[in-house]
């Protein structure tokens, strides 16, 4: 379903000022698949050593959390979304 999800924003035709948080919503689907497929290939590889997929998918974790963090920011206006802060109207 995150596939899915992330083609469907892959494929949407947006607003000028709407790309960056398309772009972000992909950017953060693909993290989150990225770390299914992870945790999946962990369950079921039982050659690889365990501690290769923990280390990854700590990694990966970290990575996701910090997409998701952005994705929020963006939708909230506040965080770390990538936007130009406001001005003081008196500056």
């Amino acid at each position: 379903q995150l596939s899915v999800a992330r083609q469907k924003y892959e494929d949407m035709t947006v607003a000028p000022e709407c790309l960056a948080i398309q772009v972000q919503v992909i950017v953060t689907l693909a993290n989150a698949n990225d770390l299914a497929s992870l945790v999946l290939a962990a369950q079921v590889d039982k050659k690889t050593d365990p501690q290769v997929y923990k280390d990854a998918i700590t990694r990966q974790s970290t990575r996701f959390a910090a997409q998701a963090k952005a994705l929020t920011g963006f939708i909230t206006g506040g965080g770390d979304a990538a936007t130009p802060a406001a001005t003081d109207a008196a500056s």
